[in-house]
């Protein structure tokens, strides 16, 4: 006995002599009684799709316990049943230690791993055959009130669970310390949030035959007097003088506001920290006074004392196991998504004096500007002048240069010499006054350098009017020759009215009208000409009288340059023309067709040559979609490729209208039916097609090929077409 004592107290002494010691204990044969057992083991039928017979019990177990030590010796039955007494694994518990080894037999190696995981299988179900008093040790023994199979199971997952967790808290220990450093929350954080960061404001009444004469202002939380409102109309409140939205009782129903992103911005240690949230108001008819807004901490991102990033957190799912701050990526300045928000103003005079001082960020929330403090200061690094933008007042380009950096980081010009803002945006000290005066943006900084370098002076009215409207120099210089820009802006205005137009589709329109009127050989320098009344008619005339002039030789010139393409085209007639109830697709027969169907929608096809090139050498097709109610008429033209890939799906103006799913989901039932009908030939050209696509794709994104007219203005055509793109099933 006092060997085995000394062996038991070196096992519990040496962690890395235990499985030595342990070796020396008795091996636990399989008893008589066991043997009897197993041999009279009953079979049963198992598995679902073949049956096969096994053992009622594939395993049995006994124990014995060796001072603190407890063995578990796990026998297979067939090997019982055959008169095998040795085990195929001991399984050795220590209780107090919290700690378990496995011994296999068959492997000869220790394992660590825990019963249910072992190589054998079988553990994971409770089928194990023990003894009542075998069951009842092992359950005293683990403090259980399970059974013996149960009971290990218990104890090994508790065992992993501690062994987890302290695994996570050794990371997540300098996180929480990190945290709790973070101030707590303004004393009135909760009313900032609820009448300065959430914006929308909502007056609320009760329809009267009558007329309403009050109404409740979720703003100031009481009843005002009203005067005739209208549902959704939006008004200000009389007393808070608040923009509000009026909404009827009869017609809304469970209202939620937008999510506003909000920043904090505390001391902290070493520096400062800048928490962002986003908050959001909830009303219905029941529930629609003294509303408080409902918030939520999702990122803190920690800077030093020179407002340089340290450290950043986001609240998530750690591990899939709970909600915590984990230890995320600092932000970059090619930072996406637009999160400027409203930003707490009361903390910002400290900070401004400390580490602020020399970043410009306290004049631009001082200006009740929106944007994303994070962002601006890691763009700052990158961008030094942004502070003297914000300083100079010029809020609204800086707010645009944190937005899009990679776009904005080339408006300083080098000026080794000067270092006046001035210079550094290539304007005079006027023109600089004049920007600030107009929180002119990006937009309106390109209008003031093009004014100064044509010498031709436009009015701050008029540059102000083609931001609006997102049109830059460059898109007039067709008619800038003949016509000043004040001139300009009132024609666009006036055609805009009465065509009922976007500004870009009037300058598309009048561009293509003075074209065709060059080639009829109209005087387009005669004002009566150049700026025509009636706009559109004069344009649809023109576009009429030269398609029929021009079909006849332009089919010429097609079928010279590209032989094949009719060729082409009726081979594919009876393999790719399709319909259902509400669609069909039609092959077109001829190139007058094409450019038809080009013609009527306003598409590019027809003046392009590559979807000559393409059919010539059969990369791709044209086809046409049609309702099945009106099969004459244009409504959507395909460009698509051998296997049915669709590259594009285009209808009026290379438009995609509401309908565009439905087009969409007929297109690939269409692609599922062409797939039945290929050939190893169609198969091996969709190939080379596909390897044209990406080549193409790949040379449009490296040449960062941008849409200058229509809706897709300022788009790169390879963002474009990828939407569009539609891969064959």
């Amino acid at each position: 006995m006092s060997g085995m004592t000394t062996i038991l107290r070196n096992v519990r002494r040496h962690k890395r002599m235990k499985r030595k010691e342990l070796e020396k204990l008795p091996i636990l044969q399989a008893t008589t009684a066991m043997l009897k057992q197993a041999e009279n083991e009953p079979m049963i039928e198992s598995g679902y799709f073949r049956k096969e017979l096994r053992y009622e019990h594939e395993y049995y177990a006994r124990c014995k316990r060796f001072d603190r030590i407890l063995k578990v010796a796990i026998y297979l039955t067939k090997n019982l049943a055959a008169g095998g007494r040795k085990p195929v694994y001991e399984l050795f518990l220590d209780y107090d230690a919290q700690d378990f080894l496995t011994y296999s037999f068959m492997e000869k190696k220790w394992r660590t791993a825990m019963l249910r995981n072992l190589p054998q299988q079988g553990f994971g179900i409770y089928d194990m055959q023990t003894s009542s008093r075998d069951s009842a040790v092992i359950s005293q023994y683990l403090h259980s009130k399970w059974g013996a199979i149960v009971a290990i199971r218990e104890f090994q997952e508790g065992i992993r669970e501690k062994q987890l967790l302290a695994r996570h808290k050794k990371e997540t220990d300098p996180w929480d310390a990190a945290m709790a450093l973070v101030p707590p929350l303004p004393k009135d954080w909760d009313r900032w949030v609820s009448k300065v960061g959430v914006e929308q404001n909502y007056m609320f009444y009760q329809y009267r035959r009558g007329g309403t004469k009050t109404g409740y202002c979720s703003y100031c939380d009481r009843e005002v007097p009203i005067r005739k409102p209208k549902h959704n109309a939006v008004a200000r409140c009389p007393r808070c003088r608040r923009t509000v939205q009026f909404k009827s009782f009869g017609k809304m129903g469970r209202l939620r506001t937008g999510r506003n992103i909000l920043y904090l911005m505390q001391p902290y240690p070493g520096g400062f920290v800048i928490r962002e949230f986003w908050a959001e108001r909830t009303h219905d008819k029941e529930k629609y006074r003294n509303i408080k807004a409902f918030y939520h901490e999702f990122r803190r991102a920690i800077f030093d004392a020179d407002a340089k990033p340290v450290q950043a957190f986001y609240w998530g799912v750690y591990k899939q196991r709970t909600s915590r701050w984990i230890k995320g990526c600092n932000c970059s300045e090619g930072y996406y998504p637009d999160e400027s928000g409203r930003v707490y103003g009361k903390t910002i005079p400290y900070l401004a004096k400390t580490c602020l001082q020399r970043t410009g960020l306290p004049e631009l929330i001082h200006a009740n500007m929106k944007t994303d403090p994070e962002k601006y200061l890691v763009v700052l690094k990158r961008m030094p002048n942004l502070e003297q933008l914000t300083k100079a007042g010029l809020f609204r380009l800086a707010v645009e240069c944190t937005k899009d950096y990679y776009k904005l980081s080339s408006i300083f010009q080098t000026t080794p010499v000067q270092r006046g803002l001035a210079p550094k945006l290539g304007l005079n000290r006027l023109e600089l006054a004049r920007l600030r005066k107009n929180q002119g943006g990006r937009a309106f900084l390109e209008w003031l350098q093009f004014e100064k370098q044509t010498g031709k002076p436009i009015s701050d009215f008029v540059i102000q009017w083609m931001c609006k409207e997102s049109i830059q120099p460059q898109q007039l210089q067709f008619i800038a020759d003949r016509m000043h820009y004040e001139q300009i802006q009132h024609y666009l205005s006036r055609q805009m009215h009465e065509l009922n137009l976007s500004s870009s589709r009037v300058i598309e329109i009048w561009k293509d009208y003075l074209s065709m009127a060059t080639r009829f050989g109209y005087d387009t320098n005669d004002p009566i000409v150049y700026r025509v009344r009636k706009l559109q008619q004069r344009h649809d005339e023109l576009a009429v009288r030269n398609k029929k002039k021009e079909f006849a030789s332009c089919v010429e010139e097609i079928l010279r340059a590209y032989p094949h393409v009719k060729q082409n085209l009726q081979a594919i007639q009876g393999k790719y023309a399709f319909a259902d109830e509400q669609f069909q697709l039609q092959v077109p027969g001829t190139i007058e067709d094409i450019l038809i169907d080009s013609w009527k929608l306003c598409h590019c096809i027809a003046n392009s040559d590559t979807y000559w090139e393409r059919i010539e050498r059969k990369e791709s097709y044209l086809l046409f979609v049609r309702k099945a109610s009106d099969l004459h008429t244009p409504y959507y033209t395909v460009e698509a490729e051998p296997d049915g890939t669709v590259r594009q799906v285009r209808t009026y103006y290379n438009r995609q209208n509401g309908d565009i799913g439905e087009v969409r989901t007929f297109l690939k039932i269409w692609q599922k039916q062409l797939a039945k009908q290929l050939t190893q030939k169609d198969k091996q050209l969709a190939a080379d097609s596909h390897e044209l696509r990406i080549k193409e794709l790949v040379q449009l994104r490296n040449d960062q090929v941008t849409i200058h007219t229509g809706d897709l203005a300022g788009r790169l055509l390879v963002d474009v077409l990828t939407e569009d793109l539609m891969e064959a099933a």
